[in-house]
């Protein structure tokens, strides 16, 4: 019995993603990585294992349009620098990251809402970006980060009027007041023990 390369995916699957390869620009290289690609198309290579998965033919015609896409595609996008948040390290840097694609800064349209109704849009525009310092420029601006990273210590400039922060990690919310000219305000936040991964918000609230 021959053994197959590859096994049928249960199903087309329904979202897409993209990754870019970085293939050196001569023909020879063009040509083993378009032959690879090609050999993910191959009927023959496919073992159907039940009744629920895709057929050898459905799986070769998928990688088919997939190849289509490639060719068509000859160049890399170009990436706009966006300044990453202070947190972010070497492991998760994502600087070079298209604009479009920047979930730290962002808005809510309800600075006050449940956290499952929480609307969070990402939107570099809301907020001013100097050194290692943001700024909020109005009520619903937000800033969300994911980590599995459970403690957070949370910095606040504070300025020349009393401002009211909200604070969201996983499912605990908290409303913190900070105080005009104290310097650097730093809060503590936890998040759920019983979560791999942390969801934090900190939003602008309406002034005092």
């Amino acid at each position: 019995m021959v053994k197959k390369l590859f096994i049928c995916p249960p199903d087309l699957g329904g979202q897409v993603t993209c990754r870019t390869l970085t293939i050196p620009s001569t023909q020879p290289w063009l040509g083993i990585f378009n032959a690879a690609i090609l050999t993910l198309a191959n009927v023959n290579n496919y073992e159907q294992l039940h009744d629920t998965d895709l057929t050898p033919d459905d799986c070769a015609a998928a990688v088919m349009l997939i190849y289509a896409d490639y060719l068509e595609t000859d160049a890399c996008p170009t990436a706009t620098a966006i300044q990453s948040p202070y947190w972010d390290d070497a492991g998760d840097n994502e600087v070079e990251a298209q604009s479009d694609v920047q979930t730290w800064y962002g808005q809510v349209s309800d600075w006050l809402a449940p956290i499952e109704s929480l609307d969070f849009v990402g939107n570099l525009a809301v907020w001013a970006l100097t050194g290692f310092v943001a700024y909020a420029a109005g009520v619903g601006a937000a800033l969300f980060f994911r980590t599995a990273a459970k403690r957070f210590v949370l910095a606040f400039e504070t300025g020349d009027v009393v401002e009211i922060v909200r604070i969201i990690i996983d499912s605990s919310s908290r409303q913190v007041t900070i105080p005009a000219n104290a310097g650097i305000v730093e809060i503590v936040v936890f998040g759920d023990d019983a979560l791999a991964d942390h969801d934090l918000y900190v939003i602008k609230g309406a002034p005092v």
